[in-house]
């Protein structure tokens, strides 16, 4: 945590060694043991992104701290994590997304809160409201939370009220707010931002004189900040044009180039006033090429705010794809289901030609300059940093090893690890899950192919496929050409199905299954017993195996009902023929439960953590047998 502060600090003068400094802490840092100095580690990035003015860069790494911070089930540092996400759209202009933001993190609010957490989130509110002209209400908000301030916190809120009689027009109010703002300054930034507020009310007053003697008494700490420079800058220009001085329009014109610093808001009305100086100078050609950069400007400005529109849309939807995942129960999977469908018609409604979501593989390969091939033609997406982890699944009856699922990881260069659920559901919806899934297919048949070269007793290879994946016409050639590839006996490959995906299937689908079958391979249902339980339709589809969700498995010590509920399902898996594997098995406890309900094989942390296939092949040889019971069904 110590470190974490340093960075903390460093950011606040040097934002590009935080940043470099914060994406290598990133790399070690385990999501799923430290979910919450991962948290903190986004939010550092995206606020050094913004610290650096690269505003768009901000948004993934602030969107990955809210997803981090859901994980954790802390509402402080959710809330957190939702107020950067907040400043992050509020710099990218795009305030109706900031707001929605700030709407999520209020509800995380409770009287535990610290007050300094709840006046930033008033205070974001309230500039928001001054940027949507909802002025009456930022005034509200500022002029409660005024009192109670202090410090650089106060500095902010006279400056903020300052800023929003700008907008009203109300120079006295104007004036009183810098005046008592000025006896808060506590840094040069802060210095050059006060600076910027005065020139602009010298505008509204019409004081070119007062306006130029604010660059003089402010020079050193605007020379530090040529961004507020460059706006005392603009505001004097705009007097010199509105007076017809413009010989001294020119000069001032000529030092903005040189500075190249002002905000888009601020440059586009520089080519107004730079138009109306060139008509008064007889360049008429020029003015009007002036006015048609402005119009351009104002065009590519709608489309950017659409565009970012668009990009909260798909990140909300990104981020109920992930609950929907991580749900804890029917319930809340229920209530879920129908938030996605109705923000996916939205989505459909508002751009109809447009993604869901952006392709994460163009994301990567544009950040890791290409990608090698493989001899088939397909990427090496291990160089983009994605990699297999493979987790045991053992007979609970021997205690030896049956086989392995294998699992997708992804090492993000910039934001580190990333868990499943925050990149799987961005793979299915862009379809950048075809060109996942042949690689992991590939790969997981290449490893099977070095557990069968061990000379143990065979050995199963699980592998997860999507409904996109089964959809693919070349699906069922591109299995057929794996198997005789790395010769692997097809019976040893297992392809799970989500419950919800095997009830729900059309007849184009189940055709296809039958296809996969009839090459050897097993199919089996993952997750089973959080959706519609449906054994009539399971009858049809035949699985080798049901794979019972955790969150049963998580209830068996709660008492005899949620035992005799995942008895029953083990007794009825039987009777139809079918293998059953326990999820998530954690304790000694629950094997033994499990154990003595005959449930087939176990899976879970009590056994064994996913790992990388090296270690795969020594848990085998460490754990395998020579007799295979589990080779037939019950009968």
């Amino acid at each position: 945590m110590h470190q974490l502060q340093d960075l903390q600090r460093l950011a606040q003068h040097d934002p590009d060694s935080a940043l470099a400094l914060t994406e290598y802490r990133l790399q070690s840092c385990d999501r799923l043991k430290y979910p919450q100095e991962c948290c903190e580690l986004l939010r550092l990035c995206a606020l050094c992104h913004t610290g650096l003015g690269h505003h768009a860069a901000a948004l993934e790494p602030a969107h990955q701290a809210v997803l981090a911070a859901q994980a954790t089930a802390l509402p402080q540092l959710h809330c957190r994590a939702l107020q950067t996400m907040a400043w992050a759209w509020f710099q990218l202009n795009a305030f109706d997304s900031a707001l929605h933001c700030v709407e999520q993190a209020i509800q995380c609010v409770d009287e535990q809160f610290p007050d300094g957490v709840v006046k930033e989130l008033r205070y974001l509110t309230a500039c928001i409201f001054r940027k949507l002209m909802r002025l009456d209400e930022a005034l509200a908000l500022l002029s409660e939370l005024y009192p109670a301030t202090d410090g650089e916190f106060r500095f902010r809120c006279c400056g903020a009220l300052a800023s929003t009689y700008l907008h009203k027009g109300d120079a006295t109010a104007v004036h009183r707010w810098l005046q008592e703002a000025a006896f808060h300054i506590e840094s040069p930034k802060n210095e050059a931002w006060l600076a910027s507020l005065t020139a602009r009310m010298h505008v509204l007053q019409q004081d070119l004189p007062g306006a130029q003697a604010v660059l003089r008494r402010h020079a050193q700490a605007l020379a530090a900040f040529p961004l507020h420079r460059a706006s005392v800058l603009h505001q004097i220009a705009k007097l010199q044009v509105s007076k017809g001085d413009w010989d001294a329009a020119q000069d001032t014109f000529l030092q903005l180039d040189v500075l190249q610093a002002l905000d888009e808001e601020e440059r586009l009305d520089s080519l107004l006033q730079r138009a109306q100086w060139a008509d008064a100078t007889g360049a008429h050609t020029q003015a009007q090429a002036l006015r048609e950069q402005h119009q351009q400007g104002c065009h590519q400005q709608e489309q950017l705010q659409d565009h970012y529109r668009l990009k909260a849309a798909q990140l909300a939807l990104n981020h109920l794809d992930t609950r929907l995942m991580l749900a804890r129960s029917r319930e809340e999977m229920e209530r879920l289901k129908v938030a996605v469908q109705d923000h996916e018609a939205q989505l459909r409604g508002r751009y109809p030609q447009r993604p869901l979501v952006e392709s994460l593989l163009k994301e990567l390969l544009l950040l890791h300059g290409g990608c090698p091939r493989l001899a088939d033609g397909s990427y090496d997406l291990s160089s983009l940093g994605f990699h297999l982890v493979f987790q045991p699944f053992m007979d609970l009856q021997t205690r030896q090893v049956a086989g392995f699922e294998v699992l997708l990881r992804l090492q993000h260069s910039r934001l580190g690890p990333m868990m499943p659920a925050d990149f799987i559901p961005r793979l299915e919806r862009s379809g950048d899950i075809l060109d996942v899934g042949r690689w992991v297919l590939g790969q997981a048949c290449q490893a099977l192919a070095q557990l069968q070269a061990q000379g143990l007793a065979p050995l199963c290879m699980a592998v997860n496929v999507s409904a996109v994946q089964l959809g693919e016409e070349s699906f069922f050639a591109f299995i057929s050409q794996c198997l005789a590839r790395y010769q692997i006996v097809a019976e040893r490959l297992e392809l799970e199905l989500t419950e919800s995906l095997a009830v729900h299937s059309g007849a184009p689908l189940a055709q296809r299954l039958e296809q996969l079958k009839s090459l050897g391979i097993r199919l089996s249902i993952d997750d089973f017993g959080t959706g519609y339980c449906n054994f009539s339709r399971l009858i049809d589809i035949d699985p080798y195996k049901l794979k019972i969700d955790r969150s049963l498995v998580m209830r068996l010590s709660q008492g005899d009902r949620e035992q005799r509920v995942v008895n029953a399902l083990i007794h009825t898996g039987h009777e139809q023929g079918m293998r059953i594997t326990a999820e998530g098995i954690e304790s000694l406890e629950e094997a033994h439960t499990l154990q003595s309900m005959d449930c087939d094989f176990g899976q879970g942390y009590f056994f064994s953590r996913p790992i990388p296939i090296q270690q795969a092949l020594d848990f085998a040889q460490a754990h395998g047998e020579n007799q295979h019971a589990h080779e037939h069904r019950p009968t």
